[in-house]
């Protein structure tokens, strides 16, 4: 379902080719899961930064982290950028961001 791919040093990047699922009772068609759960602030938010730089428009990227403060830097980010959260949720004790790039 995955090929794992290290696109950035110490962080694990997933390359979805169907669909991904964690914690969560809908199916969306991921491109890139990225897992930060070892990384606290600012580093989750700078990761998806990168990842999203690095992906076409309307591609969807998932993030997995630990970071309490995660679910208001994605929110905020996602408000100035112009990238679409399309979720932010808490399963024990992994704050899953799902987003989608913009133009």
């Amino acid at each position: 379902l995955f090929s794992r791919r290290p696109y950035f040093q110490g962080v694990l990047i997933f390359k979805a080719s169907l669909f991904s699922r964690h914690c969560t009772d809908r199916m969306l068609d991921i491109t890139i899961e990225l897992d930060v759960r070892k990384f606290c602030c600012p580093m989750p938010l700078l990761k998806a930064k990168q990842a999203l730089s690095k992906m076409a428009t309307g591609e969807v990227l998932r993030v997995l982290t630990t970071d309490v403060g995660s679910v208001r830097d994605f929110r905020r980010f996602s408000e100035l950028t112009g990238h679409c959260l399309l979720s932010s949720e808490e399963c024990e004790g992994v704050f899953v961001h799902t987003l989608k790039k913009h133009e």
